[in-house]
């Protein structure tokens, strides 16, 4: 009577929790979850180094064709700007001439200009003694080989530069064939026309 009276209410009596109602992870669980992390981390470091070869690779290729047409460009201009009544002379380490194609004014100007191959780079030199003019380029800063070829038109074939120099007196060449094995697996070959003398004197 007296507990309904003043109002006294009986709580339940809280219960031991049993080991299935605990909430939480088990060391198993944990265990299982870094090592499947671990994994997935493992996949996408792969995917991100393969697109970082990728990348370089691009960028390789790119820069290299870059090198490629700037060379192909400057001996063209070289080459089909000869002057007139001259010749190309040709040695074991690459060639002169005389052409009008130069880097210090906008136009034509004589200048004379020898070509270096060697196994440490490829080097283009210009100048103009009358004016005290000297320009040295690298063109490329490594070179793994090169080789050079000679048409001889009366033969009707290619020579390679040392049998051609070795060879006493040949009539001059018709055409230039230049072989680079650049760093990176990058091989490049350039054919071009040589003017003839009497192509010099029209």
């Amino acid at each position: 009577m007296l507990q309904r009276r003043f109002g006294v209410h009986r709580f339940p009596a809280v219960k031991a929790c049993r080991g299935r109602d605990v909430v939480g992870f088990t060391l198993l669980e944990v265990l299982v979850a870094l090592a499947a992390a671990g994994l997935l981390v493992a996949m996408i470091a792969s995917v991100l180094g393969r697109g970082t070869v990728v990348s370089s690779a691009l960028e390789q290729a790119s820069e290299g064709q870059r090198s490629r047409g700037v060379l192909h460009r400057l001996l063209s201009m070289d080459l089909r700007n000869v002057l007139p009544d001259t010749e190309i002379t040709f040695t074991d380490q690459g060639f002169t001439l005389e052409t009008g194609h130069n880097h210090l004014l906008p136009g034509p100007m004589p200048v004379t200009v020898t070509w270096f191959f060697t196994d440490q780079g490829l080097q283009r030199d210009e100048e103009q003694l009358e004016l005290g003019y000297v320009r040295s380029t690298v063109i490329m800063p490594e070179l793994e080989s090169w080789a050079l070829a000679l048409y001889d038109l009366s033969e009707s074939r290619w020579i390679d530069l040392r049998s051609w120099l070795h060879a006493g007196d040949r009539p001059f060449p018709a055409g230039m064939r230049l072989d680079l094995q650049a760093p990176g697996h990058h091989s490049w070959r350039f054919v071009f026309r040589l003017p003839l003398q009497h192509d010099a004197a029209l």
